[in-house]
C-alpha cells in the first residue's frame, strides 16, 4: 500500500513537487515539510521486516535505492541506579540510546535517507554543513554509496568527529567560528552535481528523525515527558511530528509533553520560550556541548510550536551540570555520552529539584551521541580551560610549533596535524602577526614566520598556567 504525501509550505500551504534543489518556500522562505494522508492507515500493517529505520519505509518519502548500515532500532531502557542516586520522583526514567547507531549518533538516520535520495536522483556528491555528527554520519553513508562527501564545518570540530570524517574519506573545509556560518556556505556552494545534505536545509532529514518516535511506540508505553537536547530544534520537532502522525493513525490516545534543553551559553530557543518572544540570534555562543551550540536555529520556530502544542517546557543548564551528569551516567549506568546528550540528564535533575515531575509519571531522555567523539574537549574543559575562548587553542598550537623554530605556512600546517584547511592556518597567522605575537619575512620565494618576544612571553605564561592547573 502506497501512502499519499505532499511537500508543502507549513506557513502558506503552497505545495511543491519533489525536485532537486527544492527545500524552502519561494514565498515564505521557510523550510518545506512532508505531509501524509494517514486516514485509515494501520501502522503495523505497513511495516517491513527490516532491522533498520527502513522498517518504516512506507511512512517515508518514496525512495528506491537504499543506502543503509543498519541504523535505527536503537534500544530504549530504564536507568534505575541514576534515578535512585538522584532521588528523582518519577515512576520510571528511560533513555533512548541513539549512540548505538553505526557512527555513534542519531544523525545516521538522516544520513541514510539523504544518501539514498542522492543515489536515486543520480548525484555524484553530497554536501553538508556540520559541527561534527552529521559530517561523520554523511561521510560514512556516502562512502557506502560510492559518492563524494564535502563537509563545511566551523573552525572547531571535536577531534573524534573530525577523525571519522577523514577516515570515511570526506573532504572538510572549515568555515567561520560557528555552524551558522558553515550553513550559509553550504547554501551558496550547492551545485547541480552536489546534493544538499545539511539536515537544517533538507526537509527529508525530519522524516528520517521521526523514526525515533516510531521505535518508541513499539518499545515502551508513551512516556509522560520526553527530554530532548536542542540545537537547531530539529530533533524535538521531528519527535513531535512522529507523535502527531501515530496519533492520527489512532495508535495512541495521548501524546507526551516535551522538554527542550539547551546550554546556558547558547540558549536562543529557551530564551524565546521563557519570554514568549521571537528567537534572537545568540552573540558569541559558547558551550562544551558543541552538538547543540547553534546561535541561529533554523527549526527554532517549529521547536517552539512543538513545546506549545505539547504543553512542554524549555530549560537551560550549565556546562558544569552537563559534565557532572555525563560522569554520573557513565559511572552509574555504563553509558558514556557526548555533552549534548548529557544535557538531558542535567535538565532531568534540575527540573526534578523544582518539583516538575509527579511520582506516577514516566520520563524519557533522548541520547543523541557517543562520548567517544568528544574526549578532547572534555579533557581541555576539566583541566580548567573553560574560561578561555575555545577557538584560541589553534593559535596556541601555532605559537607552540613556532617555538621550535622559524617555518613557512605549509610546514606549520603539517606540524599541527592538518586538522583544518591550510587557508585557515594562514588566516590565524595573519591575526597573530597583527597582534604582534609573530613576525614574517621573505626567505627565497616563501614567507617564513617566527615568534616575537611578545609571542615567547605569552607562550611562557600559558605554560605556567597549565602547570598551576595540573597542581
Amino acid at each position: 500500500m502506497d501512502i499519499a504525501y505532499t511537500l508543502i509550505c507549513p506557513q502558506c500551504r503552497l505545495e511543491y513537487r519533489e525536485e532537486p534543489g527544492i527545500y524552502r518556500c519561494t514565498r515564505c522562505n521557510v523550510q518545506l515539510e512532508y505531509r501524509y494522508n494517514l486516514e485509515n492507515v494501520d501502522f503495523y500493517s505497513v511495516l517491513n521486516n527490516t532491522e533498520s529505520i527502513w522498517r518504516y519505509r512506507k511512512l517515508l518519502p518514496k525512495i528506491n535505492s537504499i543506502v543503509s548500515l543498519d541504523e535505527g532500532l536503537t534500544p530504549t531502557y530504564p536507568i534505575k541506579r541514576l534515578k535512585n542516586s538522584l532521588r528523582i520522583k518519577a515512576r520510571e526514567i528511560y533513555v533512548k540510546d541513539d549512540s548505538r547507531n553505526p557512527t555513534g549518533s542519531f544523525r545516521d538516520r538522516a544520513a541514510s535517507i539523504i544518501s539514498s535520495r542522492a543515489v536515486d536522483w543520480g548525484y555524484g556528491a553530497v554536501i553538508c554543513a556540520s559541527n561534527g555528527n552529521m559530517g561523520a554520519s554523511l561521510a560514512a553513508y556516502v562512502a557506502k554509496a560510492g559518492l563524494t562527501c564535502y563537509v563545511y564545518a566551523p573552525m572547531y570540530v571535536d577531534i573524534g568527529k573530525l577523525a571519522q570524517i577523514i577516515m570515511y574519506g570526506g573532504t572538510i573545509e572549515q568555515v567561520g567560528e560557528t555552524i551558522d556560518e558553515a550553513i550559509l556556505r553550504a547554501m551558496k556552494a550547492e551545485k547541480g552535481s552536489w546534493y544538499q545534505g545539511t539536515p537544517e536545509l533538507n526537509p527529508i532529514s525530519i522524516e528520517a528523525q521521526k523514526t525515533i518516535t516510531y521505535e518508541l511506540i513499539e518499545q515502551i508505553e508513551v512516556p509522560d515527558w520526553i527530554i530532548c537536547p536542542t540545537g537547531s530544534g530539529s530533533i524535538i520537532y521531528s519527535i513531535w511530528k512522529g507523535f502527531n502522525e501515530v496519533y492520527k493513525m489512532g495508535l495512541i490516545e495521548k501524546k507526551p509533553r516535551l522538554i527542550a534543553v539547551q546550554a546556558e551559553g547558547c540558549a536562543p530557543i529557551v530564551t524565546a520560550f521563557l519570554k514568549s518572544s521571537e528567537i534572537v540570534k545568540v552573540r558569541n555562543p559558547q558551550t562544551i556541548a558543541s552538538g547543540i551550540c547553534i546561535a541561529n536555529p533554523l527549526y527554532g520556530n517549529r521547536a517552539l510550536e512543538a513545546l506549545k502544542d505539547s504543553k512542554g517546557i524549555a530549560v537551560s543548564v550549565s556546562d558544569e551540570d552537563i559534565l557532572r551528569s555525563q560522569r554520573n551516567l557513565s559511572k552509574l549506568e555504563g553509558l558514556f555520552v557526548e555533552p549534548a546528550a548529557a544535557s538531558t540528564i542535567a535538565a532531568l535533575e534540575k527540573l526534578s529539584s523544582q518539583g516538575i515531575f509527579e511520582k506516577d509519571e514516566s520520563i524519557l531522555c533522548f541520547i543523541s551521541g557517543s562520548g567517544l567523539k568528544t574526549i578532547d574537549l572534555i579533557e581541555a574543559y576539566e583541566r580548567g580551560w573553560r574560561k578561555i575562548n575555545i577557538h584560541a587553542s589553534t593559535k596556541v598550537k601555532i605559537l607552540t610549533v613556532l617555538n621550535m623554530g622559524s617555518m613557512h605556512g605549509y610546514e606549520i600546517w603539517k606540524k599541527i596535524g592538518r586538522i583544518m584547511k591550510i587557508q585557515a592556518v594562514y588566516q590565524h597567522l595573519n591575526e597573530l602577526e597583527k597582534l604582534g605575537l609573530i613576525k614574517s619575512q621573505i626567505v627565497g620565494r616563501r614567507k617564513v614566520y617566527s615568534l616575537t618576544n611578545k609571542g615567547e612571553s605569552l607562550l611562557k605564561a600559558i605554560e605556567e598556567i597549565k602547570s598551576l592547573i595540573a597542581i
